[in-house]
């Protein structure tokens, strides 16, 4: 489908606008907005939050009346056309009509479902012989044939009643209805979605005042032969008048074909679906673990650029509490902190990520987070005692014993949120001995453990006496 706008994005020069939001006269590309065209849901603007337009579907379909009014005037449905009209005018009334006007009915029916096709995927000119005859396509064709058949066998149904009542009610459903059946089975490719009353009432909605037109102009469509028979004061033959209003109807249908195909174009993402694909090439929506931490950077990427940092940086946080562990977003909530100067925050941020690889067993990645801002935080150090004992003993094993010391002697000698204190406290006395050789500071930490928690002691005492120094288990004795 063309491209109404030739807007370039704001944030890369070289690349056409995809999105817009005209609120805030901003322009952005799929690099702006990664992973949009996948998702269903609107795309917001990072700015203001509101409904982007995507650009490249266009504008509404009824800011193409002319295009949509004139795309059946072309060869190909002009033949079918005159065809259907000569036959209707040849043909004398009764059941030589009906017996004749089946097959042209079925014929027509299928041009239309290769109109509505075509459209669904993005095309504005009508089908021409090789694309009648894809056979490709033939089974999904032979569902909206179905569908066209169903609704026109509920018009003549409701025509030979008699009653104009039922004929108004049964003109009036099938106006509202088939817009949204044709795109539920474009959807589910299933003959039953095209009477699945939630399913029907799910694209209503999601279409809004696009589906309002689309079915008031279906009304039109299937108002006007009910109209054109009761007109007083006909002057033409019954026949000529017959031939005539089929011309106006089918060249209406071919019309009302493409609209709804071009909507279900335009409004694909809303309706879950990537029209004109089969099924084996329809990409699967990515999961919101994926899609929702990248559309954050990117949209606090557009934040930052427009020096709204207070704006990225609730973005992301917010972004962080439904994927704390995600590694692109604590980097750049932590640059974030660190450009604004917000230092607090920032040893706050940086606690909580230490205490979840911790947690999560990752205490050498703990350790380099921790080495990575520890100079750009005035050597700040952990509070929480589980996170500086588990760092302690990666440092240690990494030969940086004067630091691991200096975590645990910082420790408290109780904490209610730690249990495993005392075996800290051990830990302690043990480095001091192993690699300062410095037991009067670790023969208070002993004797401490020992009185408080004599068993804690024993065990931990039993654990190391293989590694421990000849002493230290005499003191354990």
């Amino acid at each position: 489908m063309d491209n109404s706008t030739t807007a370039q994005c704001r944030y890369h020069r070289t690349h056409p606008g995809k999105w817009q939001c005209s609120g805030c006269d901003l322009t952005l590309c799929s690099d702006c907005k990664p992973l949009a065209d996948k998702l269903p849901h609107d795309v917001p603007c990072p700015l203001c939050r509101t409904a982007m337009v995507d650009l490249e579907a266009g504008p509404p379909f009824w800011h193409h009346w002319r295009e949509i009014l004139r795309y059946p005037v072309e060869r190909t449905a002009l033949i079918l056309i005159g065809a259907v009209a000569l036959i209707q005018l040849l043909t004398p009334a009764g059941l030589a009509t009906v017996l004749t006007g089946l097959p042209v009915l079925a014929l027509f029916l299928y041009y239309a479902s290769v109109v509505f096709d075509r459209s669904a995927c993005g095309s504005t000119d009508a089908p021409d012989i090789a694309q009648l005859t894809d056979r490709t396509r033939i089974t999904a064709r032979m569902e909206w044939i179905k569908v066209g058949f169903i609704h026109a066998g509920a018009l003549l149904a409701a025509g030979m009643s008699g009653s104009p009542l039922v004929l108004g009610v049964i003109v009036l459903l099938t106006a509202m209805a088939l817009p949204a059946s044709l795109m539920a089975v474009a959807l589910e490719e299933k003959l039953r979605a095209a009477f699945d009353y939630q399913h029907l009432t799910m694209i209503a909605r999601r279409l809004g005042m696009d589906y309002n037109l689309l079915a008031a102009a279906t009304l039109a469509v299937a108002a006007l032969p009910v109209l054109a028979f009761h007109l007083p004061g006909l002057l033409l033959p019954t026949a000529i008048h017959a031939a005539l209003l089929t011309l106006v109807y089918a060249w209406a249908c071919l019309a009302l074909a493409h609209t709804i195909g071009r909507v279900l174009y335009r409004c694909r993402r809303e309706l879950e679906y990537a029209a004109g694909m089969d099924p084996i090439d329809r990409p699967l929506p990515p999961k919101p673990a994926v899609y929702e931490p990248v559309q954050a950077l990117a949209d606090a990427r557009v934040q930052m650029a427009e020096q709204r940092l207070d704006q990225a940086r609730a973005t992301i946080g917010e972004a962080l509490t439904r994927y704390p562990r995600n590694r692109e977003l604590n980097r750049r909530f932590e640059n974030l902190l660190a450009a604004e100067g917000r230092i607090t925050e920032l040893k706050n941020h940086v606690e909580r990520v230490l205490r979840r690889k911790v947690a999560d067993g990752d205490v050498a990645g703990a350790v380099d987070h921790w080495q990575h801002h520890r100079e750009s935080l005035d050597g700040w150090e952990p509070r929480i005692s589980a996170t500086r004992h588990h760092m302690a003993l990666e440092l240690e094993a990494r030969g940086d014993h004067r630091t691991a010391v200096r975590l645990l002697l910082t420790l408290p000698k109780t904490d209610a949120r730690y249990s495993r204190l005392p075996e800290a406290c051990l830990d302690a006395a043990r480095m001091l001995d192993e690699h300062f050789d410095d037991q009067a500071a670790a023969e208070p930490l002993r004797r401490f453990v020992q009185k408080r928690f004599p068993g804690r002691a024993a065990t931990w005492f039993e654990k190391h006496q293989v590694a421990a120094r000849p002493d230290f288990q005499e003191q354990a004795g």
